[in-house]
C-alpha cells in the first residue's frame, strides 16, 4: 500500500505545513483532469516551500526505500517505484 501524508503526519512531523491538506498532496485524485492534477500538485509543492519540517519530510521519503511513498513530499512529486518484470516483492 502506498504511504500517504495522512500516515506520516503527526508526532513525526509536528508543524508540517501540509497538516489537514493531505488530499491535495496525493498523487492521484479520482475524476481529476490532467490539467487540474498539475495545478494541484504545483500548489502542494508551493506549500512545501515554506514548511518548517521539509528536511524531516525529505528524510522520510529517503527512508522509504521500498517504493511505497507517492505524492508530493518535501516539495517534489514522488512516483511509486515499480518492480522490474520478473522480480519478486520482498516479504
Amino acid at each position: 500500500m502506498v504511504s500517504s501524508l495522512r500516515e506520516i503526519r503527526g508526532p513525526d512531523l509536528p508543524g508540517a505545513a501540509c497538516a489537514d491538506l493531505a488530499p491535495a498532496f496525493d498523487l492521484h485524485v479520482a475524476g481529476e483532469s490532467a490539467e487540474d492534477r498539475a495545478a494541484r500538485l504545483a500548489m502542494a509543492a508551493r506549500v512545501c516551500a515554506g514548511c518548517l519540517v521539509v528536511a524531516a519530510c525529505r528524510s522520510a521519503v529517503g527512508a522509504a526505500e521500498d517504493g511505497t511513498v507517492a505524492g508530493v513530499w518535501a516539495g517534489e512529486v514522488v512516483e511509486p517505484k515499480r518492480r522490474r518484470p520478473g522480480t519478486l516483492e520482498a516479504s
